[in-house]
């Protein structure tokens, strides 16, 4: 095989790469080194902030709860961004949250399913959520 021959290696997105792309609304999380666009809609969405409100009198003062925009850091090198987190503020570096993603996944990793997952995706996703560290899914 010649050099012409070999296929292209495609480097990895880097995080700093990832923050700096436009922001255009979607969701999006970086999932085997590139940037993928995690469908979503108004249903979804109203969803998320139901699940998100039904949790903040509980966390208010002492712990933290994030919608969609937070990315957590996975075992496998994925960034996920979940639609609802809630994480303890005692795993978190001086009890705040990143400024970018987290380092570990949060305690509690909520998703609400699309009609356009695939079941083994949420499976693999369940999968990394708890290797991240978290407690429930």
């Amino acid at each position: 095989m010649t050099v012409a021959e070999k296929p292209a290696v495609r480097r990895a997105m880097t995080e700093d790469e990832f923050m700096r792309q436009p922001k255009d609304g979607r969701k999006w999380e970086i999932v085997g080194g590139e940037a993928r666009e995690v469908p979503a809609g108004h249903e979804h969405d109203i969803l998320v902030i139901n699940m998100g409100a039904m949790l903040k009198p509980f966390a208010r003062g002492r712990d933290f709860v994030s919608g969609s925009s937070a990315g957590f850091r996975m075992a496998s090198g994925n960034v996920r961004s979940l639609d609802v987190s809630y994480m303890s503020k005692e795993r978190l570096p001086e009890g705040r949250p990143a400024k970018n993603f987290e380092g570990a996944a949060p305690d509690l990793a909520i998703e609400i399913i699309s009609p356009s997952e695939e079941p083994d995706e949420m499976l693999q996703k369940v999968a990394e959520y708890f290797g991240a560290g978290a407690r429930q899914v």
